[in-house]
């Protein structure tokens, strides 16, 4: 079975197949799943290429994540899959981005990095990428290149007001401490309740910003 990605609005295609454990995923892109019998003419197929970990419909991904929180073991087998789908195709945005969640939650800076590229030279408009590229920077104390990367992402999100948050903590490094206080006000005009936003601001008018 060949399924087109991503599946029209309310389709669920992927979701059957990879429940049903008579099928085994063997490839998967931003453009296609492919689904084998793991049973027949297409068992040794199955056998040899069928993904453990991997899924080709979206709700399969939570699991990734949880896998990843299990340990460095279970994660370096869900990245390995990932590695295996990334190397399989040029159009591999979405694997791309996945392994660069997974080495952000361990703290691997360098190789997000190098996946969040990776996923832009396949797709640029891949989700939220310069986001995780501007919160790279800023844990890498560059908060200049934080905040064009935040620009990056602005103009495939035009009410990305969330952003705000990253891009005062970049103004706040860079000691602009009345830019960064304006990025809170922004945040709180649309989330009034959020507390990060409250709580650095009043630590700015603490340290005498107006």
């Amino acid at each position: 079975v060949l399924v087109d990605l991503p599946e029209p609005r309310g389709g669920r295609l992927t979701e059957f197949l990879d429940a049903d454990s008579t099928w085994a995923l063997v490839f998967v892109d931003d453009g296609a799943a492919l689904y084998v019998r793991r049973e027949g003419l297409m068992a040794p197929v199955a056998g040899r290429f069928g993904y453990r970990w991997l899924t080709g419909g979206p709700a399969g991904l939570e699991l990734l994540h949880q896998r990843c929180r299990m340990g460095p073991d279970a994660c370096a087998q869900v990245i390995a899959e990932l590695e295996r789908a990334a190397a399989s195709s040029k159009e591999n945005s979405t694997a791309s981005s996945l392994m660069a969640n997974a080495a952000l939650l361990e703290g691997r800076y360098t190789d997000a990095r190098r996946y969040l590229i990776a996923a832009l030279e396949a797709d640029p408009a891949t989700s939220r990428a310069h986001e995780r590229l501007a919160l790279i920077a800023l844990e890498e104390r560059k908060p200049r290149e934080a905040l064009r990367e935040l620009a990056l992402e602005r103009e495939l999100r035009r009410d990305a007001w969330q952003l705000e948050l990253i891009a005062a903590r970049a103004h706040r490094d860079l000691g602009d401490l009345g830019r960064a206080r304006d990025a809170y006000e922004r945040v709180l005009r649309r989330e009034p309740g959020n507390r990060e936003a409250q709580d650095s601001l009043g630590a700015l008018r603490g340290r005498g910003d107006p």
